[in-house]
């Protein structure tokens, strides 16, 4: 994440992100693939 722009409304995205991936089953499993999936870096 850039620390570019307004610190308030960063702020709010990431808080709402975090909501939508405790909260949505869908998100959740997509989060989950995307964090521990091998050769990213």
């Amino acid at each position: 994440m850039s620390h570019r722009g307004r610190k308030k409304l960063r702020t709010w995205l990431f808080q709402g992100a975090k909501s939508v991936v405790v909260h949505s089953e869908a998100f959740k499993s997509l989060h989950e693939h995307y964090t521990t999936r091998a050769g990213t870096r």
